[in-house]
């Protein structure tokens, strides 16, 4: 069983979804509340970071981590090219959107959606 434990509204997890979809897998989403997730992510994992993926003894923090291991664990539908080249160019844009887009987009989504209780509540409250 797949266990992922993540904030629902956040890109991170969003990328690990799609990654899982994309692959076929099936999994178990569990998620978190922020600030209190630190908690359990700590106790799995090697710092209160999410997405953290569990697959059998494996736990994996970072999206990008977890879909390297995806690719390695589940070959098929790979996601990160074989080719050396290619593969090379597309974890160094994925790097790139991840250091350099990606926390922008979040500090406009939460800056967004906190002056907005009744959407936030429901992401949260959901399991």
């Amino acid at each position: 069983m797949i266990k992922l434990y993540q904030f629902p509204i956040s890109h991170y997890c969003e990328k690990v979804r799609w990654a899982l979809d994309y692959k076929g897998l099936d999994y178990k989403i569990i998620n978190l509340l922020p600030g209190l997730h630190s908690r359990v992510t700590t106790k799995l994992g090697n710092s209160s970071a999410v997405p953290l993926l569990q697959h059998g003894d494996n736990t994996i923090q970072g999206s990008a981590e977890i879909i390297s291991y995806l690719d390695q664990a589940f070959p098929e539908q790979r996601l990160t090219p074989e080719n050396e080249e290619e593969r090379k160019a597309a974890l160094e844009w994925e790097a790139y959107v991840d250091e350099q887009i990606g926390p922008h987009v979040r500090r406009v989504c939460y800056e967004t959606l906190l002056r907005h209780p009744e959407i936030v509540k429901p992401f949260f409250a959901h399991q």
